[in-house]
């Protein structure tokens, strides 16, 4: 099963190295580089001291300093933007005990100059703010069918894992169309290969699933449009489940059951770089190509330091959604609207 303190734990490391590296590049406010470097503080003497409640302490300091920031931040400039500025500095009021004071000021005056704005001319354009939903763009609507549709398929194959002996049930998984190397290869039970990806071991892992699907989907099905982006999510699905039963067969790799969606949605992250390979002069091709680098990466690391998730899964997935990309790409002109989202 996976441990949800291993998770935070890898989450309170990996995020506050990446909010070091994206500020040392690129500049920016100071006050997110201590944060940053108070959450590896706090994370490493929790570690020291108590490494069974490391993730738990390390994930609450991430939580507190850089999570729940970084989301205030964003809605204090929403309410902002539609005039509510008593609502937005009450709202940065909140993180006075949680980040530095040239952050906070910094925000200050932006909502000041919103509201100097919107009394001397009574429009905010100027100063309304991109969404930002995706690293990849952003999506066309915030909800999508194809990903609603997959959404609520997950969510209904858990419920009947739990209606028939639990989601961590061993034999409920297998009666429901769990990955089995032997019987697929052996009794050409392939249908696994499709009812897999649909299937969950425990709440955790439905939900990290299903956030990560929601997240990555919407902007590719806005792309790609709905049908295209269902046949790469299946295509990934499947894809992924071949890789580990074709690695079992050769003695590569050692599975009796596996079960999840996140070899597609890899497959979704493979797809967009797919469209972005093919298309590189577009703009912010490279940088979102950087992007997509770094969760492969970061999903590597992951995978090699848990062994309770799939690194065959997860890059079989990203290479058949890589090739779908490439095969399945529309023509550049009805991808543009989603291209100008940054």
């Amino acid at each position: 099963m996976i441990d949800f303190g291993h998770i935070l734990l890898f989450v309170a490391i990996v995020s506050p190295l990446a909010v070091l590296f994206r500020t040392a590049r690129r500049g920016g406010d100071p006050g997110w580089r201590r944060v940053a470097l108070l959450v590896l503080f706090v994370t490493g003497i929790a570690w020291f001291f108590r490494p069974n409640y490391a993730g738990f302490v390390g994930g609450a300091a991430w939580f507190l300093l850089l999570f729940l920031p970084a989301i205030v931040f964003r809605k204090a400039a929403e309410l902002a933007r539609i005039g509510r500025f008593g609502g937005a500095r009450r709202a940065l009021g909140l993180l006075r005990p949680l980040h530095p004071a040239a952050g906070l000021r910094e925000h200050v005056a932006f909502i000041d100059a919103m509201e100097t704005q919107w009394r001397t001319r009574g429009v905010l354009q100027p100063f309304s703010l991109p969404r930002r939903n995706s690293i990849f763009g952003d999506p066309a609507a915030a909800i999508m069918p194809g990903v609603m549709t997959f959404v609520t398929l997950n969510v209904a194959m858990f419920i009947a894992e739990i209606a028939l002996g639990g989601s961590t049930n061993s034999r409920t998984l297998h009666r429901l169309g769990a990955l089995e190397p032997y019987p697929v290869l052996a009794f050409g039970q392939y249908w696994r290969l499709i009812t897999a990806p649909f299937l969950h071991y425990g709440s955790l892992h439905l939900f990290l699933n299903i956030f990560a699907l929601y997240y990555f989907g919407r902007t590719l099905e806005s792309a790609i449009g709905t049908l295209r982006f269902m046949i790469v999510y299946i295509v990934a699905g499947i894809g992924s489940c071949a890789e580990v039963a074709l690695l079992w067969r050769f003695g590569w790799l050692h599975a009796d059951q596996l079960v999840g969606a996140s070899g597609a949605v890899m497959g979704v992250v493979g797809a967009w770089a797919g469209l972005l390979l093919r298309d590189r002069r577009e703009a912010l091709a490279s940088q979102r190509l950087q992007h997509i680098a770094s969760i492969v990466v970061i999903q590597t690391v992951f995978d090699i330091i848990t062994p309770q998730v799939s690194m065959a899964a997860h890059l079989g997935g990203f290479t058949t959604g890589l090739l779908a990309g490439f095969a399945l790409a529309p023509p550049r002109r009805t991808r543009e609207p989603a291209a100008l989202g940054i």
